[in-house]
Parts: structure tokens; sequence; C-alpha cells
């Protein structure tokens, strides 16, 4: 089955993007930027990779967070929850884990720590 992306092969295309991007992170937001900032986790991550109700929307997603248009923000334990959730998808092989894997932490997202976050998102998650 393999990683598939628009019909390439999404860890390879995605990493190849961030390359071109210098991985360089989508700086700050100024005034008047048109840029919107997105909060996704390992699932939303994972439909990049798999063909899922939703993915074609996560894919979109996807090619504004590449174009720049978007700066997506995560969880570093994301990253961990998404090979757990690859390793589990039927039709994956490990280096197709490996590959997806490593093409997320290639496209630029901003990471935050756990450490950082988790009594505000706990907060949250009560209102």
């Amino acid at each position: 089955m393999g990683l598939e992306h628009d019909g390439g092969d999404l860890g390879q295309g995605c990493a190849r993007q961030a390359l071109q991007r210098g991985h360089q992170r989508v700086p700050g937001l100024a005034q008047g930027d048109a840029r919107v900032r997105v909060v996704l986790d390992a699932s939303a991550i994972a439909k990049w990779f798999l063909r899922e109700e939703e993915s074609e929307e996560m894919r979109k997603l996807l090619s504004g967070i590449v174009s720049g248009m978007l700066e997506a923000h995560v969880p570093s334990l994301a990253f961990v929850e998404l090979a757990n959730l690859l390793r589990y998808a039927r039709g994956l092989t490990e280096e197709d884990v490996v590959k997806g894997v490593s093409a997320a932490m290639a496209i630029g997202l901003v990471k935050h720590e756990f450490e950082e976050v988790y009594d505000r998102a706990i907060r949250l998650a009560f209102e």
C-alpha cells in the first residue's frame, strides 16, 4: 500500500517540500499577515498518510502548511502518537511508518513540549 498523497509518495513529497522551504518555521503573525494558526493532533496528521474520512480536508490543510499560508502547532507527543497510529494501519510497512513520521517532522510544524502546555490544555478541555 505505502504512503499516498495525490497519487504520489507522501513521505518523499512532503520531505522534499520541507527541504525546499529550508525547514523554516513560519514566523509569528505580523499585523496584516493572512496566515492562520491551527493546532493539530496525531489523528489529523495521520489523515495525510491514510485514506480515511476527512483525509481530503486534511490534505488541503497540509497544502496550506507547506505553502506557508497556515502556521500549524502540535504537541511534541503527536509524533509518538503518529508512529503508533501508522504502525497499526493496515498495509503499511515499518519503512512506511519511518518515512511518514520523518516527513511529518520535516514539514515545519511548530512543536510544543507537553510540559509547556498540559495545564492550559486540561483547563481548555473542561471549558
